[in-house]
């Protein structure tokens, strides 16, 4: 099954840096600093850190996308 931001990363790919991590490879401490505690998990990050959205769970394409555009449009 192929994951749905890959769609959504082609669509914003030139808006939107698309990250994903893996706790095996990475490490634990990206996923506590978020307090990310189940998979998938999201988060939308302003270039200066701060959290814009989290999401934890399976979500849609749509929901992803809205939650995207906000992002985007905010200041």
């Amino acid at each position: 099954m192929t994951p749905v931001v890959n769609g959504l990363e082609a669509t914003y790919r030139d808006r939107v840096d698309f990250r994903r991590l893996n706790a095996e490879k990475e490490g634990k401490a990206p996923f506590e600093a978020y307090h990310l505690r189940g998979h998938p998990g999201y988060i939308l990050l302003k270039p200066d850190g701060k959290v814009l959205w989290q999401g934890l769970g399976p979500k849609s394409a749509e929901e992803l996308a809205a939650q995207i555009e906000a992002a985007l449009a905010r200041p």
